[in-house]
């Protein structure tokens, strides 16, 4: 970001150096560079360093141009960030799945328009593991310095008639902006991450350095080498005290923004910053620092999706080698070329007009689902998680659609998904989304059954206990009153015969209870000990209206998501997400146990094996020879749930 009307510094460039290397090691080695993710946090500061700069530069030689100011950060913005959106629109045209393909295109048009972070904001934490296999996912710090260079020029021009009130405007924003971050981290953290607001502060930073470096220069022109070596210090503090569990942003978002503003303001003669910083290497991938940005995470990002599992090291290694070429190559012919003032604005502007269009298009999937005809889908065509159709159907088997209101005149209460095809039901399920995912070939009309569906997702239905996860913030807190509710509202449903009964176990391989608490009276209860209580009440209360009721056991847990164990490229072979039916046993043993005490106390329980539909003799298939059985790891198909109740209908179990 260098201007002809800045004296040019080698050791900013190192600076951007350090700061793309940590991020980098970060993205590939995050068990290794726990605290990399902050060298976003040192180019904030340099980013408002020197943009704010080049503005109060102009600003003091009364030859700033607005129309000038925004024609140069096209020119520096655009040509590497279409060449790296572009390219993975056209990686992803062959390799994703249709509904990959889809947020990869509203990802890009998010990117391009800037608006990444406000798109990621509504969604995972930055360091959600799901978040691995979204490509444009880095966009979101370049959105914020974006939105950031659309108010500060203009702001920095209104005040420049009062010149010595900058200063306090820059410290007062930074003031607000950090107040900001303090108090989204509690309240809401992703936001606090992804938000302007709360990332300002860490450009005004370099903002407030700027101005000081250019119109009261004494006030960091002293202890110059003393300043670097602290400037070096906070960042290392930073890289290795900081790390994915850590508050963040928070106060020790300081350590990397402050040691980058200490070493900024130490000058480039300063011993560390000379001899380390302006090194030519340091200073070669200081420059090239951009693509690398735009390059590494697409790249690291896709070996992931295509390998299906974490990549072995030397996958890692090539993705980052091929990211240095590929930055190389994007700075010398594409953005040296391209950022000359000569260039041609109008066919840039076109050019982004068309990308944002096509990546538009393949976001509304309601339209095309991400072209389905393209790519791979064509290879893996039998593939029930690539029907756009079947994927549709059961996400809507699994959200309350008023049929329950009409139907019945039951209305759900909070957290709970009611659906019903009749006024009559004769059969009622109920649990968690895995009974949601039994129920669903009977919402898909493929399972001809007069029937009801009442659960909760993350919820086991346990009437007589008071339960808190600190897993589950989003679900999963109202369980104990959704159950109360299910028994009452069976009293006014004198149709149902049978009631089938499922939720997601084995204990020990379920994480989603690892931090359950489970409370009967005072007392805490470890999850065998709240299933033998709860569901047994549960049975009790059932089976006191007169019911006939049958527990499904759950279906074995895969190890991966099957489209991790697609093969979407005959170079790269993935994981078998089958598993060993031993593998199943032992981890169903805890959970086993606790049925057969079921059996004994409810004699007239009915037990259904799920196993049956998804094992044979040795090994739990995610597929059979007509589609897949699986969902996701854990969660049963359209397909897998007709076999499993066409099972379940011809052993009179409703």
């Amino acid at each position: 970001m260098s201007s002809s009307h800045l004296h040019y510094r080698k050791d900013i460039d190192g600076l951007r150096a350090i700061a793309i290397l940590s991020v980098i090691g970060f993205h590939a080695f995050p068990d290794i560079f726990k605290g990399g993710f902050v060298g976003v946090d040192i180019f904030f500061v340099i980013s408002g360093y020197l943009i704010s700069s080049i503005i109060l530069t102009q600003l003091e030689a009364g030859k700033l141009n607005l129309t000038d100011f925004y024609e140069r950060r096209v020119r520096r913005i655009f040509p590497a960030l279409l060449t790296v959106t572009f390219s993975s629109l056209i990686f992803g045209w062959f390799f994703l799945f249709w509904d990959e393909y889809a947020v990869l295109g509203k990802h890009v048009a998010g990117g391009i328009g800037f608006v990444s972070n406000f798109i990621l904001a509504k969604g995972q934490a930055y360091f959600d593991r799901a978040l691995e296999t979204k490509p444009m996912l880095h966009l979101w710090s370049l959105a914020i310095e974006e939105q950031f260079y659309l108010f500060w020029p203009l702001l920095l021009m209104l005040l420049w008639r009062k010149r010595s009130w900058i200063p306090y405007v820059i410290f007062f924003v930074g003031f607000i902006s950090f107040s900001v971050m303090l108090n989204l981290i509690h309240t809401k953290p992703v936001a606090a991450f992804y938000w302007p607001i709360s990332r300002f502060w860490e450009l005004m930073v370099g903002g407030i350095l700027a101005y000081f470096s250019l119109f009261s220069k004494r006030l960091n022109s002293s202890y110059q080498n003393l300043q670097s070596i602290l400037g070096f210090l906070l960042i290392t503090m930073g890289l290795l005290l900081i790390n994915k569990n850590s508050l963040f942003p928070s106060w020790v978002s300081l350590l990397p923004t402050m040691g980058a503003f200490f070493l900024i303001s130490s000058g480039p003669t300063t011993f560390l910053n000379k001899h380390l910083l302006a090194n030519r290497v340091m200073v070669f991938i200081g420059l090239i620092s951009y693509p690398l940005y735009l390059w590494h995470w697409p790249l690291l990002s896709f070996t992931r999706i295509m390998v299906g599992q974490d990549p072995a090291l030397i996958q890692k290694i090539y993705a980052i080698l091929l990211t240095f070429l590929l930055a190389s190559l994007t700075y010398f012919f594409i953005e040296k070329k391209i950022r000359r003032p000569g260039s041609v604005i109008r066919t840039k502007a076109l050019i982004i007009v068309a990308i944002a269009i096509f990546a538009i298009s393949i976001s509304i999937k309601k339209i095309n689902g991400g072209f389905p005809g393209r790519g791979i889908n064509q290879k893996i065509k039998s593939m029930v998680i690539e029907n756009i159709g079947t994927q549709k159907t059961f996400n809507a088997s699994r959200e309350s659609d008023k049929s329950c209101q009409n139907l019945l005149g039951i209305k759900p209460i909070k957290e709970e998904v009611c659906l019903t095809n009749t006024a009559a039901p004769k059969v009622l399920f109920i649990g968690d989304s895995h009974a949601m995912a039994l129920y669903s070939s009977i919402f898909a009309k493929d399972m001809k059954l007069d029937a009801t569906l009442m659960a909760a997702h993350g919820c086991h239905l346990y009437p007589n206990l008071n339960y808190t996860s600190t897993y589950l913030n989003n679900w999963g807190n109202d369980c104990q009153e959704i159950a109360q509710n299910i028994i009452q509202h069976i009293k006014q449903m004198p149709s149902i015969k049978s009631i089938i009964l499922t939720t997601q176990y084995p204990f020990d391989s379920d994480s989603s209870q690892s931090d359950s608490i489970y409370n009967l009276q005072g007392k805490k209860l470890n999850n065998e000990d709240a299933f033998l209580l709860g569901e047994g009440k549960l049975i009790s209360d059932l089976m006191t209206q007169g019911k006939n009721v049958t527990l499904v056991l759950d279906v074995p847990h895969l190890k991966y998501d099957p489209r991790d164990c697609v093969q979407r490229s005959a170079l790269i072979k993935t994981p078998s997400c089958d598993i060993a039916l031993s593998e199943h046993l032992e981890a169903q043993g805890a959970f086993l146990d606790q049925v057969k005490k079921l059996q004994n106390k409810f004699p007239k329980l009915r037990v259904f094996d799920s196993r049956s539909i998804f094992c044979d003799q040795l090994k739990c298939n995610v597929k059979d020879d007509t589609g897949y059985l699986y969902f996701d790891s854990h969660h049963m198909t359209i397909h897998a749930s007709f076999k499993t109740l066409s099972k379940m209908q011809s052993q009179q179990h409703f």
